[in-house]
């Protein structure tokens, strides 16, 4: 920037830098002059919307991320990152409607999780369910997708009067898979023993879950 005060690019990445040392008002304005810079960049209005994020100024970034939307419809990135914002002050819906669009335009596993919880908090669980195993099945290493869709399966047995059949097949087939694709993760032992358990097949459920404690005392 000593050589170059104007270099947008140079100007984006000092304002992510500094974000991440969390210099939040330096790097408002470093993101402010790169837009002089570039007034047409949807990069900077989302880097200017992500810094407000740190700051605790959803709104501010809402709009920002809007703006940021206008000049590049199709940005999975700064979907997601408003998906993100509307969670942040509980626009479910408005955040269900940005995870979607994301994913059109990218598969991407974790709009694919981010979705499934928003899902799961308006009560939409079947479709939580369904979104969280496409995660999984785009990363099965995915802890927290893992451990979130295990959750959401067991309080859904637990509370439904009635559990269909052909859900719980799907369910273990695709765990099963997981857990021989990827012996090494807990999360994954957990959830297919709780699945093993509503089954019936309680010496089965035992054992992954004595699978999982072995391998993550503090998952069990």
């Amino acid at each position: 920037l000593r050589i170059h005060p104007n270099c947008f690019e140079a100007l984006s990445n000092f304002g992510n830098a500094l974000c991440q040392i969390e210099r939040y008002t330096d790097a408002i304005a470093a993101h402010h002059r790169a837009i002089r810079e570039s007034s047409r960049s949807g990069s900077a209005y989302n880097n200017l919307a992500v810094t407000y994020m740190c700051t605790g100024e959803i709104e501010e970034a809402i709009k920002t991320y809007n703006v940021a939307l206008s000049l590049d419809t199709s940005c999975s990135q700064v979907l997601s990152n408003l998906g993100n914002a509307y969670v942040a002050v509980g626009k479910m819906k408005d955040a269900k409607r940005c995870y979607k669009d994301a994913i059109k335009n990218n598969n991407c596993v974790i709009s694919r999780s981010s979705l499934a919880d928003v899902l799961s908090e308006i009560n939409e669980f079947d479709d939580a369910i369904f979104q969280y195993g496409q995660a999984i099945s785009l990363a099965p290493d995915y802890v927290e997708a893992q451990c979130n869709y295990g959750k959401l399966v067991l309080e859904r047995l637990k509370y439904s009067d009635v559990v269909l059949l052909d859900d719980l097949e799907k369910i273990e087939e695709k765990l099963r898979v997981i857990t021989l694709e990827r012996p090494d993760n807990s999360a994954a032992q957990i959830n297919f023993g709780i699945c093993l358990y509503h089954k019936g097949f309680i010496d089965f459920a035992k054992e992954k879950f004595q699978a999982a404690k072995v391998l993550n005392p503090y998952d069990s």
